[in-house]
């Protein structure tokens, strides 16, 4: 399950870019979509124990909370209104820490 949550991150990171540049609404759907999916995937590895110690605790809590920001940015989206730049930054800067330390866990 590692590996399936590592494969879908990585599509959302790449979405995430994507999103970041163009800025289709769409993406924005599918980079959601896939981001809840693969913090649902992170949550089983997890529990399944392929994430041991304090870092694989640490990535699934900060793929969880890039999550909640995201959400908060979904509600500014639906609203069409824009998000507070520091929302965008937290979104990145938690999802993205998290993603760098499941990325360990998966290739080392």
């Amino acid at each position: 399950m590692l590996w399936v949550g590592f494969g879908i991150t990585s599509l959302t990171a790449l979405l995430g870019g994507w999103l970041l540049a163009a800025r289709r609404g769409w993406v924005g759907v599918v980079h959601g979509t896939s981001g809840a999916a693969g913090v649902a995937a992170v949550l089983l590895a997890w529990r399944g124990g392929a994430l041991a110690g304090a870092f694989g605790a640490d990535a699934v809590w900060l793929l969880a909370a890039g999550l909640g920001a995201g959400l908060i940015l979904a509600g500014f989206a639906l609203r069409r209104r824009r998000p507070p730049d520091a929302v965008l930054v937290l979104h990145v800067a938690l999802a993205g820490i998290g993603y760098l330390l499941l990325a360990g866990f998966a290739l080392g």
